[in-house]
């Protein structure tokens, strides 16, 4: 559901507000893509919304996030975390991005991040953490794939020199 257009997102920690919200049904905001975009905040330190995804990746796979956000209308600045776990292993990897400053209405951003598998897992967490306090974070178009680069976390080898002189 990375369209937003049914549930399947969870909140994490207390004082955690999530609502979908339809076209139309906030003046003055559309979805960015389908009628329907998420719209979230927090008073808490940690608080978030995730989805969990069942997955046995193999290591060390890359895989890469993508999510559009905004403030919800008429507030500006919205500010969080979007952070792409990789969990059930010896232990859990991450990649995350920081965001801030978000416009509204048709000012969607786009954020993205990646994480490399180091370690067998038995799932995936997307998440997202808007700041204690921040103005409502609207999130859409959310998007996962399994890089098709070998060895784009550049681990180890698998990348050739194509030209003379060229030092790696």
């Amino acid at each position: 559901n990375g369209g937003m257009e049914s549930g399947a997102w969870q909140v994490l920690a207390g004082g955690t507000n999530v609502a979908n919200y339809s076209t139309g049904q906030v003046p003055g905001e559309a979805a960015r893509s389908g009628r329907k975009y998420l719209a979230t905040n927090t008073s808490t330190a940690g608080g978030s919304v995730y989805q969990d995804i069942p997955m046995s990746p193999a290591v060390p796979s890359t895989y890469c996030a993508s999510a559009w956000v905004r403030t919800q209308y008429p507030a500006t600045g919205a500010r969080g975390n979007f952070v792409v776990w990789l969990m059930g292993g010896a232990y859990n990897d991450s990649g995350s991005v920081s965001f801030s400053g978000l416009g509204n209405g048709t000012n969607w951003r786009q954020v993205t991040t990646c994480v490399q598998a180091t370690t067998p897992h038995s799932a995936m967490r997307v998440q997202f953490y808007p700041d204690p306090g921040s103005p409502t974070l609207e999130i859409d178009d959310v998007d996962v794939h399994a890089s098709m680069v070998a060895n784009g976390g550049m681990e180890s080898g698998a990348w050739q020199v194509l030209a003379g002189g060229t030092n790696v």
